[in-house]
């Protein structure tokens, strides 16, 4: 039992940690950004038209400035 309640307690400060708050974040956006430029790949090698507009998620654009659009 004790040792669950230092787990919980880690949880909660990793949780609760802006710098871990802000990784989580950016990796999510980095991760949005792969997607979206694979599926332009994608798109392109089947002969498609991608599905996003500026050649990016709009989800990303604060991870890039929004100098996409």
């Amino acid at each position: 039992m004790a040792t669950e309640n230092k787990e919980k307690a880690k949880g909660e400060a990793i949780r609760t940690n802006k710098l871990a708050s802000d990784l989580y974040v950016a990796e999510q956006n980095f991760n949005n950004f792969v997607n979206s430029v694979f599926n332009i790949i994608t798109a392109t090698l089947t002969g498609e038209e991608p599905e996003q507009g500026g050649g990016c998620d709009p989800s990303c654009c604060s991870s890039c400035g929004g100098g996409c659009h």
